[in-house]
């Protein structure tokens, strides 16, 4: 969404006339065979990232007494009683109490940072909910937003794309104009399952590859996440080390922050081995 920003196809979180559809394709260039469209299920994304980001603005603004801010962790801290009531209000916002928005500032650039002034904003209460014109969506708006993320993930792992199957029934000519009876009415149900278990073995390599590759995605910001929550203690961490300069320390900070792999591979060795990993890294 971010280079769709940079772009102009999004403006303050709202995309412009074929946004979505832009979005999708740059998904499927970084994601080949990436299974998931434009509407419902990319909507539907951008809909809880809003949510989440638009109550953690309301927050910000101090208009919720009882709440906080933590800033080194990106996270709403609440008393568990405060933040119950504040759902009566709020119900699409459960699980946000306490959890790290690792990307709030990436999410700040999306949607647009009058909201934490306390501009134009929605109110978290208050974010549209609707999408229409997609069959699927008729179920997964009778969800909250924290389930419907959980079945379009599913959706993903089970190789099930069902606007797909739709699309593909309409254009092998099996989706019905006028109620069939009898033989007839048989022979119809027999074929189409035949087309969706024929379309579904077809899906299921790349549907194997793709869950593969947002599985590595997935790995890579739970490791991203993890490196930035350890940096954050990294100078106090090499000021205590016994043998290290002033300079020493300086310069072994910038390194580790400069470069992820040595980064990694630092807080990988035994602590006993880290000082002479140190060394060899400055000289």
């Amino acid at each position: 969404m971010l280079e769709l920003v940079q772009s102009g196809a999004v403006e303050s979180g709202n995309f412009k006339n074929g946004g979505f559809n832009k979005l999708e394709a740059l998904m499927v260039n970084k994601i080949p065979g990436f299974p998931l469209k434009a509407n419902p299920h990319i909507k539907s994304r951008h809909r809880f990232f809003k949510s989440k980001y638009v109550a953690i603005c309301e927050v910000q603004t101090g208009s919720c007494s009882g709440f906080g801010w933590d800033e080194s962790r990106k996270c709403v801290v609440a008393d568990d009683d405060v933040f119950k009531e504040w759902l009566k209000s709020h119900p699409n916002c459960a699980g946000l109490n306490k959890k790290p928005f690792h990307h709030f500032d990436q999410l700040a650039r999306i949607f647009g940072k009058d909201r934490a002034m306390g501009g134009e904003g929605e109110a978290a209460a208050d974010v549209d909910d609707s999408v229409t014109d997609d069959e699927a969506m008729n179920v997964m708006n009778d969800m909250d937003d924290e389930t419907s993320h959980r079945v379009l993930e599913q959706m993903i792992n089970e190789g099930v794309n069902h606007r797909t199957i739709l699309q593909e029934q309409q254009e092998s000519g099996l989706t019905r104009t006028s109620p069939p009876t009898g033989n007839n009415k048989r022979a119809r149900n027999e074929a189409a399952k035949s087309a969706i278990a024929s379309e579904i073995s077809k899906l299921q390599p790349i549907m194997e590859q793709t869950t593969m590759n947002i599985e590595r995605i997935a790995n890579s910001f739970c490791k991203d996440d993890e490196l930035t929550v350890k940096r954050a203690s990294l100078y106090d961490e090499l000021s205590k080390m016994e043998g290290l300069t002033s300079g020493q320390v300086i310069s072994a900070a910038m390194l580790l922050f400069k470069d992820d792999r040595m980064a990694q591979l630092y807080y990988q060795l035994p602590e006993v081995e880290r000082m002479t990993f140190l060394l060899r890294m400055i000289n």
